[in-house]
């Protein structure tokens, strides 16, 4: 009551702002009552008579009543808070400044107590941080002289440095089993999917070559043979499809084989074509279809893209991450959209018409697969798992049946940014909700994200229908690493070897395995490198 002459100039103010007539007359009419009693006759009557305007202004009057009540409480809130806390606040800092606080007394009359016992002899003084090491020097010091005395530690000649483990080995460089010559600078290094074939090509000097790998006990030796035979030509091909003659140029820009490696589709960009061709055991090309991109498009600006069956193109878009499937029909190509929305995309695999996928954002991998309706005008994502694991997927893999002819197994490979690998069993879902992880590995030497030298995976099969061995391969830098997983049934992880500094001074641009993993082939960015093969330990 004591604050209502101040605030009686604002009710009345708001009042007659946003009241209707009709009210202004009521209230008025009953503040010159004589009683309240006669005042609560008039409100009440009116209030019977369901004026819709009087209870519209009551009630706009008390929601403005109870947000200035709320407002009220606040402020006064706030103020008590900052004349109590921030007072208390200052007194507990000086307090802790002048070391009065309870726990600092007791922390000092422990430390007196120590050193009066310390000072009496009753506890043995603790040693210094330098102390310690001093101590700890010596110990490798005597260790050392008695390893040297047993003769079981041998000094370095003068002048050689003595090995520190991964420095050391940082330093060295894996020499090749052979070289694949002819191949300056290598722009297409692509195993099968079946390993069946390795694909090499070469823009500058017009050259793309198939060799079938069967045909070569020790491919990877047989770098100089190879550079003169054993091979097929798809320049040549591509010549022959376009009806050019043997001199006309040709430039293969892109390639993929299909699963069961009986099927290449490449783009050529002179002519901006995409080609199929069928693929016998020897490698021999027959042109199936050839025909131009949708919207004239140029085959340069393709992205990253598979193939899936024999006429369509997936490709990868790593900005939202967007997948355009490009498929021939009724001899001309048509292209289809659809989008993850896991933000853009940290990591991709797509072997057919399964694709696996990770997110800048979503980082859970996720395996997929892509179904398009039969008219060929819309293509569904149907999920096939999702990796519970929020850390970001460095790289990702697929491994299907049938690829190649004996597998029987069904992997989905998953390396994270903390150094470690899993594989997940995909036909374990017939069974169960979630994937089995038959296999596990990790390796420090490749965790962490860095987007100018990422982490790449590669995989092959090797051994025979449910005795399969997978072989995994990590790429970063100048260096690759191997694992094999033997005996699924009870997984056994080993690491096979290292391979440091394999494009001397320069970082591995393409690496895939050769002849079920017998070897890896590996390209550079610089000139002059080839196509350099390695044989890996069996």
């Amino acid at each position: 009551m004591l604050i209502l002459p101040y605030l009686w100039p604002y009710i009345s103010g708001f009042a007659r702002k946003y009241f209707f007539n009709t009210t202004l007359v009521t209230l008025r009419t009953a503040l010159a009552a004589d009683s309240i009693s006669d005042a609560a006759e008039v409100l009440i009557a009116e209030a019977s008579m369901r004026s819709e305007e009087f209870w519209l202004d009551m009630s706009l009057f008390a929601a403005v009543v109870v947000i200035a009540l709320m407002l009220g409480t606040c402020a006064v809130r706030c103020c008590c808070w900052l004349c109590i806390s921030v007072p208390r606040d200052i007194v507990e800092s000086e307090q802790m400044r002048k070391g009065q606080k309870q726990y600092q007394k007791d922390a000092q009359h422990e430390r007196d107590e120590r050193r009066a016992r310390q000072e009496a002899g009753k506890e043995a003084k603790s040693a210094s941080p330098m102390e310690d090491l001093a101590a700890i020097s010596g110990a490798i010091s005597e260790y050392t002289e008695l390893m040297k005395g047993a003769g079981t530690l041998s000094e370095a000649p003068k002048g050689e440095a003595k090995p520190k483990g991964p420095a050391a080995r940082q330093g060295a460089t894996t020499a090749p089993s052979s070289v694949l010559r002819g191949f300056p600078e290598v722009d297409l290094l692509i195993a099968s999917p079946a390993q069946k074939f390795l694909l090499v090509g070469c823009r500058t000097k017009k050259k793309c070559h198939v060799y079938p790998q069967d045909s070569q006990a020790q491919f990877a030796h047989s770098g100089k043979e190879l550079q003169t035979k054993g091979f097929q030509s798809v320049d040549a091909a591509v010549r022959e499809a376009l009806g050019l003659d043997k001199d006309g140029r040709v430039e293969i820009y892109s390639a993929a084989f299909a699963p069961a490696d009986d099927f290449l589709v490449v783009t050529e960009r002179n002519s901006d074509t995409v080609l199929g061709f069928s693929l016998n055991a020897k490698g021999e090309m027959r042109c199936a279809w050839r025909c131009k991109l949708p919207d004239r498009r140029l085959v340069s600006l393709l992205p990253p893209w598979g193939l899936m069956g024999h006429d369509t193109l997936v490709c990868r878009v790593d900005t939202n991450a967007e997948v355009e499937l490009i498929q021939y029909s009724g001899g001309q190509l048509t292209s289809l959209k659809q989008k993850f929305k896991i933000g853009n995309a940290a990591s991709w695999a797509q072997v057919d018409n399964e694709l696996a996928v990770a997110g800048s954002f979503l980082h859970e991998p996720r395996l997929t697969k892509l179904v398009p309706n039969a008219a060929h005008q819309s293509v569904a994502i149907e999920p096939v798992y999702t990796v519970a694991d929020k850390t970001r997927a460095l790289a990702l893999a697929i491994v299907r049946k049938g690829s190649p002819s004996f597998n029987t197994r069904h992997y989905f490979i998953c390396f994270n940014e903390l150094g470690m690998g899993l594989v997940y069993d995909v036909d374990s879902l017939q069974s169960s909700n979630a994937c089995e992880v038959v296999a596990r590995f990790e390796d420090a030497d490749y965790a962490g994200y860095d987007a100018a030298n990422p982490v790449r995976l590669i995989t092959a099969v090797a051994g025979k229908s449910y005795h399969e061995t997978l072989l995994i391969g990590l790429i970063r830098g100048p260096r690759i690493t191997v694992y094999r997983v033997k005996d699924v049934s009870e997984p056994k992880v080993e690491r096979v070897t290292d391979l440091f500094n394999v494009q001397e001074g320069d970082a591995v641009y393409q690496a895939t395995f050769v002849q079920s993993g017998l070897g890896i082939a590996t390209c550079g960015l610089k000139d002059e490198r080839h196509v350099r093969l390695f044989s890996l330990p069996s």
